[in-house]
């Protein structure tokens, strides 16, 4: 998937959480009189699914369910390609910590092809990395890895280039080189 692909996705991720939010009280307003019409009414349950929302319904939860499914497809790609990026090894890899060049680069970028999914434990990212990863011909690599506030060697990682990506994580990596900075 091309940079054009995830801008797409980036810009549909918002415009569904937009009509997620304009629906919201339309959903609310149609609960609400459900919910007294079928106080009202006597008979079989069944027959209170006829006055069920439904349109209202499906106007929140398709986009709410859709901004989850792009949102985790643009994490599996962003990732694959961030990984792919780092694979590829030509002799001249420039590496860059909050804009200074670190001791041991090829350590870091060792750190870095760790980049995986961890499972989510109760904490968060803290201080903010920015490294950057220049090779010659290829466009620039940027990431932004957050230390987590409760386990010391592990970090966040963001792909700042998009908006679904620079606030929702591609993966973890733990990592003790990055503890100088």
């Amino acid at each position: 998937m091309g940079d054009f692909e995830l801008s797409v996705l980036n810009n549909a991720t918002y415009a569904a959480f937009t009509v997620a939010v304009v629906a919201l009280p339309v959903l609310l307003v149609n609960w609400f009189k459900y919910m007294k019409q079928v106080r009202s009414l006597r008979g079989p349950a069944f027959l209170h699914w006829a006055y069920f929302p439904t349109k209202s319904v499906l106007f929140f939860v398709v986009p709410i369910l859709s901004v989850f499914a792009i949102t985790s497809v643009m994490t599996w790609e962003v990732r694959s390609q961030v990984l792919a990026a780092l694979s590829e090894s030509p002799i001249e890899v420039n590496v860059a910590i909050n804009g200074v060049a670190p001791n041991h680069p090829s350590a870091v970028m060792a750190a870095l092809k760790s980049l995986a999914p961890a499972a989510a434990h109760h904490s968060h990212p803290t201080r903010m990395i920015t490294v950057q990863i220049q090779k010659p011909g290829v466009p620039d690599v940027v990431l932004m890895l957050g230390r987590d506030s409760g386990r010391p060697q592990e970090y966040w990682v963001f792909f700042p280039r998009y908006r679904v990506t620079a606030t929702n994580e591609i993966g973890r990596i733990n990592t003790e080189v990055l503890n100088a900075y």
